[in-house]
């Protein structure tokens, strides 16, 4: 480690040498004395010593030397070391400039020629002094503000932190709020839609027992066990709607295996034609080439298909008609069901895939259903890593889109 310096500025050779004997004498060998004999040279040696790294603690100067003059070295000195300690030698105690070199470099102390050695020593010793424990401060100081910045940090993380678990806490309490309204939504959707079918049956039930002369009358038997028949079927599909749903959300995997997508099109096309005549409805079916295939759940797709056109035809007024098409995009294929129906208000969009949602259409008497089967299309076209998509202008009818990759690794979206 280099020693700290000090330097002595004198013209006079003999004062130089007087400086550093007595410094040494005073100091012993802590320091380096170096020696300059005008300002230009003082600097050459303060410039050297910076760029080694050695501290300079003080700087003596006479006053009265050609060229530059003590207080100017001073106050240059001080503009580049300001924590360096200026003391000044003078003959001729100029108050003028030692004024200046007060007031514009911090000037620690001027000491009279001829000085006394005891005096010269004191005056050392005090300004090393002061210039250690003023470095002392300073570097307190900055490991104060250190300190405060780490802290600062900390603080600042802690908050972050603090803020991001009151963010993830609001989220869980969101969902908990969420969970809770679609079980209360659950309980009154099954208490509502298994009450009205459970009451039936039992009140047909109680009649078919009661009444001796039904037995006499078939077609009235008849039209009362249909009756049963069917508010069991309603029961059976919201139960099964039920279950499908849990399957999905709790992530149960679809059962793949190779499916030709014109061939599942097509039975889905066929097993409604029943119901395409019974409203005089016009099926446009336009298939897909007969050799494409995908790697798919069979079942599942079928229930997306058949869901979306049992509601094309549900919506679609006697006389209508529903377009079935497939389009080539890329890696994916778009599988189309267009309807001429009554179409589906723009605010209802956003919610349309929501579990139990139904639209609110006053122009149209609500249609039977559990609300959930459009969430379980959704859910499975998602399976598939698919995506579903509508668009619904009310008087004019709807268009639900299914895409799906070829590649069901291909994650397109």
């Amino acid at each position: 480690m280099r020693k700290p310096a000090i330097v002595c500025v004198d013209d006079e050779r003999s004062v130089l040498a007087s400086l550093r004997d007595q410094l040494r004498h005073c100091l012993g060998a802590d320091y380096q004395i170096e020696l300059a004999e005008s300002g230009d040279e003082a600097f050459e040696i303060l410039d050297e010593l910076s760029q080694q790294g050695s501290q300079i603690p003080i700087i003596i100067s006479d006053q009265i030397m050609p060229g530059m003059k003590g207080d100017e070295l001073l106050i240059k000195v001080h503009t580049l070391f300001p924590e360096t300690i200026k003391i000044m030698l003078t003959g001729q105690a100029n108050v003028d400039d030692v004024g200046n070199a007060v007031n514009r470099a911090r000037l620690y102390r001027y000491i009279a020629k001829p000085w006394h050695d005891i005096d010269l020593c004191l005056t050392v010793k005090e300004a090393l002094r002061s210039y250690d424990l003023d470095r002392e401060l300073t570097l307190k100081n900055q490991a104060l503000q250190e300190l405060n910045a780490s802290l600062e940090a900390k603080v600042r993380e802690r908050s972050a932190q603090l803020e991001e678990r009151n963010r993830l806490l609001e989220e869980q309490n969101q969902q908990i709020e969420q969970l809770s309204l679609l079980k209360d939504q659950l309980i009154s959707t099954v208490s509502h839609d298994l009450r009205n079918p459970i009451g039936s049956i039992l009140g047909v039930s109680r009649l078919l027992l009661s009444l001796e002369d039904l037995r006499k009358d078939p077609e009235q038997m008849t039209g009362l066990v249909q009756q049963i028949h069917r508010s069991a079927e309603r029961m059976f599909k919201l139960v099964n709607d039920l279950l499908d749903l849990s399957r999905i959300e709790q992530g149960m995997p679809p059962q793949r295996e190779v499916v030709n997508l014109r061939e599942l099109l097509s039975q889905q096309v066929e097993s409604f034609q029943p119901n395409f005549q019974a409203k005089s409805l016009q099926i446009i079916f336009e298939p897909p080439a007969a050799n494409l295939t995908l790697t798919a759940d069979a079942t599942g797709l079928s229930q997306v298909f058949s869901n979306l056109i049992s509601n094309a035809i549900k919506y679609t007024p006697q006389q209508g008609s529903i377009t079935v098409s497939t389009q080539m995009q890329e890696n994916r294929v778009a599988i189309q069901i267009a309807d001429t129906g009554i179409g589906i208000p723009s605010e209802s969009l956003p919610l349309l895939f929501t579990k139990f949602f139904r639209v609110d259409n006053p122009n149209h008497r609500a249609e039977d259903g559990t609300g959930l089967g459009l969430a379980i299309v959704k859910g499975i076209v998602e399976q598939h890593q698919g995506q579903i998509q509508v668009e619904s202008e009310v008087g004019k009818g709807s268009v639900f889109r299914v895409v799906l990759p070829l590649d069901p690794t291909l994650n397109s979206f």
